[in-house]
């Protein structure tokens, strides 16, 4: 039996959570642990519940790049004084710049995330980034804080170039269900520049289902989908894939059984 370790997944998802026992019972390639960041207050919350609730679940606590609108600093400071001694809270995030959408004031979105940073330097914990066409801004920013900063660039779409500095910065790299995808060859690319040392597994459930699940609702039992796709690009064995990205993500979140 295979063991892996989902390190993002949004099981609170109203597609995933009322069949959530079923999702998480033991199977053939056995997910360990799964970590779920939040994506605004009230999504922090009900990861909190869904960690103290499930064994192999991890929580991870932040403000999605475009729902800083709708929080305030004291709800901010109020969610940090839980966290902060809750030992099941292992990251800060999903954080981060989203200049896709454009919906969202690229200052503001800027403000937020150095908020996170600070936060999580504070805790000594990690940060899940989520990046969208803000590269620039982001490694500027990051930059300011590499002596101090750790952690996980969640969902990776960028270049080799940017996810080698992001490397040296002390950040290791997630690749999601997207590198299963017939447009995928820019992603691939990236993987198999990388070290193994430095790549994680995410299924980011409900979202970014793999190819050959595609019709059906994505859930952490996809992550060996991702794990196959990733030995092949890198010639190597699914087991020693699992292997080396369960022993990253054990490393980065501090979580040792």
């Amino acid at each position: 039996m295979m063991h892996f370790f989902d390190t993002h997944a949004h099981l609170y998802d109203a597609r995933l959570i009322a069949d959530i026992d079923s999702i998480l019972q033991p199977a053939d390639n056995q997910v360990d642990f799964i970590v779920c960041p939040s994506e605004n207050l009230e999504t922090a919350f009900q990861t909190i519940l869904l960690a103290n609730r499930y064994r192999e679940v991890y929580a991870a606590c932040g403000i999605h790049p475009l729902m800083v609108e709708h929080i305030t600093l004291e709800e901010w400071n109020e969610l940090l004084n839980k966290v902060k001694n809750l030992p099941k809270v292992v990251a800060l995030g999903e954080t981060g710049l989203d200049y896709h959408e454009k919906t969202v004031d690229k200052e503001l979105q800027k403000k937020w995330f150095i908020r996170h940073i600070e936060a999580a330097i504070e805790f000594n914990l990690p940060l899940i980034i989520h990046n969208r066409k803000a590269h620039g801004d982001l490694l500027e920013i990051l930059k300011r804080y590499k002596k101090s900063l750790r952690g996980i660039m969640h969902g990776y779409s960028g270049s080799v170039e940017l996810a080698k500095e992001l490397i040296k910065l002390g950040f290791y790299i997630s690749f999601s269900g997207s590198i299963t995808f017939t447009n995928s060859r820019r992603i691939r690319e990236v993987v198999r520049q990388l070290p193994l040392e430095k790549i994680l597994l995410e299924t980011d459930s409900p979202f970014q289902t793999p190819m050959s699940r595609r019709n059906e609702v994505n859930t952490p039992r996809n992550i060996v989908y991702i794990a196959e796709a990733v030995a092949q690009i890198k010639n190597t064995s699914v087991e020693q894939v699992a292997k080396i990205t369960y022993q990253n993500a054990q490393c980065i979140y501090n979580i040792i059984m």
